[in-house]
């Protein structure tokens, strides 16, 4: 248990089947790790590393707090599989994701205001309005 939850309460077989419903997970590379934690921690983004990809074609979820643990040969300690699966049958024929990044240079324009007018008044205005000054307003919007 290895990451953040929004209960603490949660049965590991209930993380495993409800709570990834507010998480997105990621592959990473090994060597992108550090990276992505920047841009988390930059975009005030929880993230969490959770497992490892070995090659095996199975997900394997270990629970090393269980109380009724089994012993794991190759860690000398006691772990839980209570998710054990073949890779296939968890993803099917899912067709792979690809993303492409397409950069395009802003084209900033100074800003005018009337003489009469601040920057504050009216940026104080607009990061008022929930929708646009909180991100969890869309998540509390739609799960509602």
């Amino acid at each position: 248990r290895d990451f953040q939850l929004g209960d603490p309460t949660l049965s590991l077989l209930e993380i495993w089947g409800a709570e990834y419903q507010e998480s997105n997970a990621l592959l990473v590379r090994p060597q992108d790790r550090e990276f992505l934690k920047r841009v988390c921690r930059r975009e005030k983004c929880p993230v969490d590393f959770v497992g490892r990809i070995t090659g095996d074609g199975r997900i394997v979820l270990v629970d090393s707090s269980a109380q009724d643990s089994i012993p794991d040969p190759a860690s000398n300690k006691k772990k839980r599989h209570p998710v054990d699966l073949q890779l296939e049958w968890v993803l099917g024929k899912m067709p792979r994701k690809e993303f492409t990044l397409n950069r395009v240079a802003p084209g900033f324009q100074p800003l005018s205001l009337p003489s009469n007018l601040t920057v504050l008044e009216p940026l104080h205005r607009v990061l008022k309005l929930p929708s646009v000054g909180s991100k969890r307003y869309l998540t509390n919007k739609v799960d509602r």
